[in-house]
């Protein structure tokens, strides 16, 4: 069984969603598998599933070690994590520091109220989920790109090395959204230029407007583009300027709105 597909089949068992009655050898094994792959949060979980005097006088020796590493290992991480949980989930996610700081100061965001995996949104953009979180790394999924479409736009941004980390499909079977498996390092390294490629989305660049008009009711268009740049980072050329401005402009009009419809009107 490889890599992915055992740890699977160990958060199902912890969830309770798989085999109940797998005696205590199966669980033993799978503490040692914990073990050498670093999981070593799934070790310490599967500890309680293992009744008292259920091995033999070596194996619980053995099993005492292997927890113990586990646990001392997983006390020395977590000092350098942070625990996040989409809102409304009853259970969270430990990610590097690093990691969540660079997302909270580049302005993503936590949506939706899934246990299983955390949605990235940026003004209100999904930009990947975050999946298979483990020790050394996650598995990015991918809304708007397939395999192709993705390992394109990595190696076009300078990241041939993390392209190499797409998971391709079968052969045969029909598109599905992009996965990218990355190392927490990588990942870090990786979010500001998806945060750079969703800045030229319309959506985004709609919703950061809005804002700007709910913060800053009674300002000017080059307010609000000033207020754009300083929060987001969206800095549109003279030709996006005009553009959406006309589009705003007419969108108030319609709307009834000709106090703001001619505020940002004016320069």
């Amino acid at each position: 069984m490889n890599r992915e597909s055992q740890i699977r089949k160990i958060r199902r068992f912890l969830e309770g969603k798989g085999k109940k009655d797998l005696d205590a050898f199966c669980i033993y094994q799978w503490v040692e598998r914990c073990h050498y792959h670093s999981w070593w949060d799934l070790a310490v979980a599967l500890a309680p599933c293992l009744p008292p005097n259920a091995l033999d006088r070596d194996y619980h020796r053995r099993l005492d070690f292997l927890l113990l590493e586990c646990r001392k290992n997983l006390q020395s991480v977590r000092k350098e994590l942070v625990e996040l949980k989409n809102p409304g989930a009853k259970e969270g996610f430990y990610v590097p520091k690093s990691f969540w700081n660079t997302c909270n100061d580049l302005g993503i965001e936590l949506e939706g109220r899934s246990s299983r995996n955390l949605k990235m949104v940026f003004l209100g953009k999904r930009l990947f989920c975050v999946e298979g979180i483990e020790t050394a790394g996650c598995v990015f999924r991918f809304p708007d790109w397939d395999a192709e479409s993705l390992t394109s736009w990595l190696n076009s941004r300078g990241f041939a090395h993390i392209a190499k980390e797409v998971i391709w499909p079968r052969k045969g079977s029909q598109k599905q959204k992009a996965r990218l498996k990355i190392s927490w390092a990588n990942a870090t390294n990786l979010i500001p230029s998806i945060i750079e490629e969703a800045k030229t989305d319309p959506f985004v660049l709609w919703e950061g407007l809005m804002n700007a008009i709910r913060n800053k009711r009674d300002c000017t268009w080059r307010g609000y583009l000033a207020f754009i740049r300083d929060r987001y980072g969206i800095i549109l050329t003279d030709d996006q300027s005009k553009k959406t401005r006309r589009l705003f402009v007419a969108v108030c009009e319609e709307a009834g709105d000709h106090h703001l419809a001619k505020r940002l009107s004016v320069d």
